[in-house]
């Protein structure tokens, strides 16, 4: 589909690992499209597993999920009841 839509002003080598990159000046006025992701997108993916890594080595404490123990509103005095 890409190839149709830019026909000949549409960069592609000929092979995968290219001898010798194109001079800019034949390149000029032609697309090139790249296949590698940019440098942002693989700095925030590794920061991404490192979080999930971090997340499942940590042990979950039960306080920690479910919050903390509700006093019972049976008898005591309003300083029984401030955490």
């Amino acid at each position: 589909m890409v190839t149709r839509t830019f026909g000949d002003i549409l960069f592609s080598p000929s092979s995968e690992s290219l001898k010798e990159f194109p001079s800019p000046e034949s390149l000029k006025r032609r697309i090139i499209i790249s296949t590698k992701p940019p440098k942002e997108y693989n700095e925030a993916k590794d920061v991404q597993e490192e979080e999930e890594e971090s997340q499942k080595e940590k042990p979950v404490d039960d306080e920690e999920a479910w919050g903390k123990e509700v006093p019972s509103l049976r008898g005591g005095t309003l300083s029984d009841y401030k955490v």
